[in-house]
């Protein structure tokens, strides 16, 4: 059964809201209201110098790809997980050329503009041919440093380092190690990029609108063609304050009529994922199964219950107009609530409360949260963006919200 909350309106409105949100303290915060540029910021800042890869020591298989973390490019040669030519660990990439040289594993990170970057990483070759690495700017669609030898063609590993400067504007940087350009094989272990960790998002370079028309708080947002729109926000440093275990969240969307009744497609505004398991994480957003359906999930675990809660709107989604999801989770209860508010539509809703199913631990040591699988307003950097727009992403730690409490963060 639905609960509706209807308390006095004066202690909401005394304050402005993303000021009101700030003194709810929470983890992070991310009101897309950014004018122009490419990052999102933070309104909670943490930065922290840092190893910024994931799965550098190639350890952790991928669950799609040849390792977790990292995305492949094989074109016509092959990617190989090797146990046994190792720098360290049990692990390494190995990469073999076939008939062209698009070959490599890529993985992007958010970079602070101006930072100094560390690049260090163990190459091999097999005597003849070595390999290749290079960094991306994938904001100005420019080389940082472009395709470089790593002039290690030997069948024993050495350490190669180089010291990187991130561009001005960049907020989003693409790590490439590459193939040979002969016929041949190459390996690669225990890679690190050292810079400045922060809690700021990067917008994709594509497909983001800035400078909206907001929820009416005096604000803009951004609107999001659903086209590689994502808000990357996993690093180091968001898996460092993620509790997926015991939190809240909330986030602001709009959909125009056409999408609310899509129904190929999920589209999401929170989503904080692994990519150690694609099963591992907490999400809502739109319903991509039912027209005129938003959805909360938490799942934790192949086999494990989904943990899905869903609400339709009758007869039809509110066309272009804002709308508030939040979330709340403890396991330790355990405990699962949803809550929604349409301004002038539908008043701050309790959508479900209830102990939920398979509502396991989450360990961040094993399933981190630091790559690119964690957005705001999409399922990763290129799957199930928002169409639409969006505004205020606010996320609590360690903290499951009373529903006053959510009433307070989410109605204007």
């Amino acid at each position: 059964m639905l609960t509706f909350y209807r308390p006095a309106r004066s202690r909401v409105l005394s304050q402005a809201y993303y000021t009101r949100l700030l003194k709810m303290s929470p983890s992070g915060y991310w009101p897309l209201w950014d004018g122009h540029g490419a990052r999102a910021t933070s309104l909670i800042t943490a930065q922290a110098s840092e190893n910024l890869l994931s799965y550098g020591t190639f350890e952790t298989a991928g669950s799609t790809e040849t390792f977790a973390g990292w995305i492949d490019r094989a074109g016509t040669g092959a990617i190989a997980d090797e146990g046994s030519i190792v720098h360290a660990g049990s692990h390494a990439c190995k990469l073999t050329r076939g008939d062209d040289n698009n070959l490599w594993v890529y993985q992007d990170v958010v970079v602070v503009p101006g930072d100094s970057l560390a690049l260090s990483l163990w190459a091999r070759g097999d005597g003849s041919v070595g390999g290749r690495y290079a960094l991306y700017d994938l904001i100005n669609s420019a080389w940082i440093k472009e395709m470089t030898a790593t002039a290690v063609t030997a069948t024993s590993y050495a350490q190669v380092q180089a010291a990187i400067t991130v561009p001005a504007t960049c907020t989003l940087a693409r790590l490439y190690l590459a193939g040979p350009t002969a016929a041949g094989s190459v390996y690669f272990d225990d890679v690190t990029l050292t810079g400045l960790g922060t809690l700021h998002g990067s917008y994709s370079p594509s497909g983001v609108t800035y400078g909206q028309a907001g929820i009416g708080d005096g604000h803009s947002a951004c609107s999001f063609s659903g086209t590689a729109t994502s808000v990357l926000i996993g690093s180091k440093r968001f898996n460092a304050i993620w509790d997926p275990n015991l939190g809240s969240a909330i986030a602001w969307g709009k959909i125009a009529a056409s999408d609310w009744t899509d129904t190929a497609e999920h589209r999401y505004l929170f989503h904080p994922k692994s990519s150690a398991d694609p099963n591992y994480y907490i999400v809502f957003g739109k319903n991509g199964d039912a027209a005129h359906t938003l959805f909360w999930r938490r799942k934790v675990g192949n086999g494990k219950d989904s943990n899905e809660h869903t609400y339709a709107f009758d007869p039809a989604g509110p066309d272009a107009l804002w709308f508030c999801m939040g979330m709340t989770w403890d396991t330790t209860t355990p405990r699962l609530r949803g809550y929604l508010y349409v301004p002038t539509v539908l008043a701050f809703t309790q959508v479900f409360d209830e102990a939920g199913a398979d509502m396991d631990e989450w360990s961040t040591t094993t399933h981190p949260v630091d790559d690119y699988n964690t957005c705001l307003m999409a399922g990763a950097t290129q799957a199930q963006e928002f169409v639409g727009s969006g505004a205020h992403a606010c996320y609590w730690g360690g903290k499951a919200l009373s529903a006053a409490d959510m009433r307070h963060a989410m109605v204007l």
